[in-house]
């Protein structure tokens, strides 16, 4: 990883909680100077508020000095995306951020760049219940991941057959769709890259804003794919 800063004057925040396993990271410009997993999986909101706390002490780096802040925006876990997502723009609005939102999916397949040889392309699933995935496709082309295709919930077989050589699967939905990973002709990635970190989300959330790809604080919501099922199911009875 890079770390050379850009602006020593210039902080910001990554938060990512779309998984069991949530953390968080503080730098200046692109030096990442703090980041901490939580220690037990499913804890966001116990642990969320004083890792934040703990990252940004050992950083040396004040509330008030926070410009931006990078968060993983789904899809994943609801509840998680929710806490992640709620707490990014408290924040935000407390201290006068700018938010930048990072697509989990394309940060999970940005960890195939630290294999030696990564795919051409790859396929990011994750679990979606009823059978279905979230899944996106990406290119891998000198050193860069670039999204193919857009975020979708999909039948996995459908997605993933017919696909041409050297491209790659990964992501916490292998453990679930195994039989159509493996008739899918694809490369199962190491498993060690599957879990989203704060460190890619600050890596991305920084490049995007550099490209002024901010979001409305006010209006900022997760990326869900589809509803969560408490909605749907209050819709169901309304309807």
């Amino acid at each position: 990883m890079q770390r050379t800063v850009e602006n020593p004057s210039f902080c910001a925040l990554a938060i990512e909680t779309s998984s069991e396993h949530g953390s968080v990271a503080v730098g200046r410009g692109r030096s990442i100077l703090a980041t901490q997993q939580f220690s037990r999986p499913q804890i966001h909101i116990g642990a969320f508020v004083p890792a934040i706390r703990e990252v940004c002490g050992e950083a040396g780096v004040k509330s008030q000095e926070i410009a931006e802040i990078y968060v993983s925006h789904g899809p994943g876990s609801f509840t998680g995306l929710r806490l992640g997502v709620t707490a990014a723009r408290t924040i935000a609005f407390a201290c006068g951020s700018r938010l930048v939102a990072v697509p989990t999916l394309e940060a999970i397949a940005n960890h195939a760049l630290e294999l030696a040889t990564p795919p051409a392309e790859i396929v990011v699933i994750l679990d979606a219940k009823r059978g279905h995935v979230y899944a996106q496709s990406f290119k891998c082309d000198n050193g860069r991941i670039q999204p193919a295709d857009e975020e979708a919930e999909v039948e996995p077989n459908q997605y993933l057959l017919g696909r041409g050589a050297n491209w790659g699967i990964m992501g916490a939905g292998i453990a679930s769709h195994r039989e159509a990973v493996l008739t899918s002709g694809g490369i199962i990635l190491p498993e060690h890259l599957y879990q989203p970190r704060a460190e890619i989300v600050y890596q991305l959330g920084f490049e995007r804003s550099r490209r002024s790809e901010f979001v409305d604080r006010r209006s900022f919501t997760p990326l869900y794919v589809r509803p969560p099922e408490a909605e749907e199911r209050w819709e169901a009875r309304h309807r």
